[in-house]
């Protein structure tokens, strides 16, 4: 560069900066009190790291949620880099942790400026010149999809890692360095420190770039050994890290080799090329033809520009080699080459191809370790850098006239996709208002050891999916951070699927006693955080909590309270023997029928006794099935069907198995005579599950309300994962709903097919 264009390089700095500051305005004067998404995801992630910062020892673990098994901070998206500099900083005393909120902002500030520069560095040593380079850069950054990863994943929101990747595979295929393939390696980390779905983002780039530029090389056989060397420093060393500091020492057996998602969150031609963001598609769809909407993981859009210099760039490209075929390519165009190679084969993968192919879903089995990244759509970004890089080269290089035209086009786009974002900052206030939570009715965290969130929220097994509303995870967690306390309740990713077994004991009826429970350190209480709004809108879920509940604290909404460990054994017992006391005066005998306490026989009832099957539940025999696709378990005609009177069909089923809990049930009325369908529901059986047996067992209840009288029912399982299931059922009951049916055994006491204990 000469004199004049670095100090353009500066300038390009200053006006970078302060398109921060008016994009985000309140990040200085409230970084560290506000929050951008004061919600969900959003505000979870800056609870992990306040929580972490402020009460977390180690650097490896996160103990603010899933109390008292914790988690790893890469699993519950602590971006660690961050998270760990802080802790480090907090422990020398550096700092406190109210300085999170500000740290977060700071880097996402800070990563589009890297990305400005990497970009304007990349597109300037490809020969564009210095004012298109410049304002290309800032208007591709402002463009790019992951610039809508501010609003809630934050580590995702990196919008340089990219940018700066390819700029360091560009300089090391300059000059080929231990010293390059060693600051790769070190982006890698670091990105990936971040959030992990970069270690194989930007790991596949790497490997995809090496073998496109091998394919581009005239000296192949002689610089095999090199690149692998080189390919081994830039990801393998980052592998060998994340495997001595995330796996191994993993002792979390059971979390799902294959989460959900990986065929719904992903790329396509719509998101690619259209936008809800920009005028003139909102058009279209109002006007001419209706665009289909848009997922979020699907929103990848590259761009008018983007998809005009993709034109220009191929003609010219073609039309330049046939002049000089045999000559090498300039190392730009052989880089660009080689990326274009990667990022469309990133691309294919982006759309779920081949995957989801007609005949080829079974190849999706040996996909391995890449099951684990279920939003796919992601791995669209490389192709959108990589296609505004094509662009802006191509048409400053091809179609001049063009270049200002087109990055009008291109900083107009960005401008109307920025104004379609909300990055504000909101206010997030805890009961007391100006207050400490301790003052509060003289609460004081020493007095409990944890938090017991009503509603219940259990999100990431990928089994069960128990989701939390909005200002019940705000609350428990802002008061968990302020107190110290963990919460028992998680949101995080790839959790145990036993770990959320045990803690789902602990919120539905009493039953059996949570064996949860026996991993607690000591008999102090629970602190529960009680939204009464979300429990009046289902009170029969949670209402068995409120004999034992020790008021703290009330406001409009929120409600404190103790809760003693106590009151879990004592309910179950209770329940126990309010059973008993209920056969007692119906005089039920063991082994008798069915009897109910007004004689009604109206139900239905399979216990699967007769057959060898497998193991049954309680005890005894039970059916088991290696299914496919469906598979049909009942079919039956129910006389006492009654249009407009509800039934509960309720059976167990084994549910402590992997992806067992995403089988749907779905149940089909016919009329008797005619076969005609009635009607027809569907659920996945997590979503009735209202009973967890420590046994690994679950009870499922749902209600069906029929169309007609006396109709037939068929009940059958249907599974869409990508490999056959064992599933284990037993013990079907139908009943019309709010009648109870009792039943005895030697060592069960029956009620509406739930087993208690006999004491």
């Amino acid at each position: 560069m000469s004199r004049t264009e670095k100090v353009g390089m500066v300038g390009l700095v200053l006006v970078a900066t302060l398109l921060c500051w008016l994009r985000f305005p309140d990040f200085l004067p409230h970084g560290n009190t506000r929050y951008i998404e004061p919600y969900g995801d959003g505000y979870k992630n800056y609870a992990v790291l306040e929580y972490h910062v402020a009460h977390d020892t180690s650097y490896q673990e996160y103990r603010g949620m899933n109390y008292p098994f914790g988690e790893h901070i890469v699993a519950a998206d602590g971006q660690p880099l961050l998270a760990n500099v802080l802790l480090w900083a907090r422990k020398k005393g550096w700092i406190t942790s109210n300085r999170v909120p500000g740290v977060i902002h700071a880097a996402l500030v800070v990563t589009i400026l890297v990305a400005v520069m990497a970009l304007f560095l990349l597109l300037f040593a490809f020969g564009v010149p210095f004012w298109i380079a410049g304002i290309a850069a800032l208007g591709i950054v402002f463009l790019a999809p992951q610039m809508a990863r501010m609003s809630a994943h934050y580590g995702l929101g990196q919008v340089a890692a990219l940018p700066l990747l390819f700029l360091l595979l560009y300089r090391f295929q300059q000059k080929r360095s231990t010293g390059r393939s060693l600051l790769i390696a070190l982006a890698l980390m670091a990105f990936a420190l971040l959030h992990f779905y970069f270690f194989v983002l930007l790991g596949a780039v790497i490997g995809l770039w090496h073998s496109f530029d091998f394919l581009l090389s005239r000296v192949r056989p002689k610089n095999i050994g090199w690149r692998l060397w080189h390919l081994f420093l830039q990801v393998g060393l980052p592998a060998l890290f994340f495997y001595s500091w995330l796996f191994a020492p993993d002792t979390v057996s059971d979390r799902s080799d294959q989460p959900w998602g990986f065929f719904h969150y992903r790329a396509n031609l719509s998101g690619l090329l259209t936008s809800p963001a920009q005028p003139l598609f909102r058009w279209i769809d109002a006007q001419i033809f209706p665009i289909p909407d848009i997922d979020y993981e699907a929103a990848n859009y590259i761009g008018l520009s983007g998809m005009l210099g993709i034109v220009i760039l191929a003609i010219g490209i073609w039309r330049g080699r046939q002049k000089s075929a045999d000559r090498p390519l300039p190392g730009s165009e052989r880089f660009m080459l080689a990326m274009g190679g990667a990022s469309v084969t990133l691309l294919l993968f982006a759309f779920g191809l081949p995957f989801t192919l007609p005949g080829l879903e079974s190849l999706y089995e040996y996909l391995g370790p890449f099951k684990q990244f279920r939003s796919i759509g992601r791995f669209a970004w490389p192709f959108y850098f990589m296609v505004q890089i094509w662009a802006v080269y191509a048409i400053s290089r091809y179609r001049q006239n063009l270049i200002w035209p087109a990055l009008l086009v291109l900083v107009a786009e960005a401008w109307f996709f920025q104004r379609s974002l909300d990055l504000r900052l909101d206010v997030v206030e805890g009961p007391e208002g100006e207050h400490r939570v301790e003052d509060l009715a003289g609460i004081r965290a020493t007095d409990y050891q944890a938090i017991l969130t009503i509603p219940y929220y259990n999100v990431g097994s990928d089994n069960f999916w128990w989701s939390p509303e909005g200002f019940i995870l705000q609350q428990s967690l802002w008061i968990g951070t302020k107190l110290g306390l963990p919460v028992t309740s998680t949101l995080s990713s790839r959790s145990s699927l036993g770990q959320a077994w045990e803690q789902l004991q602990l919120v539905t009826p009493p039953y059996r006693d949570p064996q949860v429970l026996g991993r607690y350190p000591d008999s102090k209480p629970l602190l529960v955080v009680w939204d009464q709004q979300q429990y009046d809108m289902n009170p029969d879920k949670y209402q068995h909590f409120l004999p034992d509940l020790i008021p703290l604290y009330e406001a409009s909404r929120l409600k404190l309270y103790a809760l003693p460990l106590s009151s879990f054994r004592n309910r179950v017992e209770a329940v126990q023997r309010q059973v008993a006391a209920e056969i007692k005066a119906l005089s039920v005998s063991p082994r008798a029928a069915i009897v109910s306490p007004t004689g009604d026989t109206a139900y239905y009832y399979n216990a699967y006794d007769s057959g060898d099957q497998g193991s049954g539940y309680p005890d005894g025999a039970g059916m088991q099935f290696r299914m496919g696709r469906e598979f049909l378990f009942f079919d039956d005609t129910l006389s006492f069907a009654t249009s407009g009177e509800s039934l509960l069909f309720s059976h167990w089923a084994f549910l402590n198995r992997d992806l067992v809990g995403r089988v749907k049930i779905r149940i089909t009325e016919r009329d008797a005579d005619t076969d005609a369908v009635l009607q027809q529901t569907e659920y996945q059986l997590w979503e009735k599950t209202v009973v967890f047996d420590p046994t690994g067992w679950g009870l499922v209840e749902i209600p069906f309300v029929p169309a007609g009288n006396k109709s037939r029912f068929t009940l059958e399982f249907r599974q869409r994962e990508r490999r056959q299931l064992w599933i284990q059922w037993d013990e079907l009951f139908v009943r019309p709903t709010g009648k109870s049916y009792y039943q005895t055994t030697p060592n069960h006491l029956w009620k509406n097919n739930r087993w208690y204990l006999k004491n």
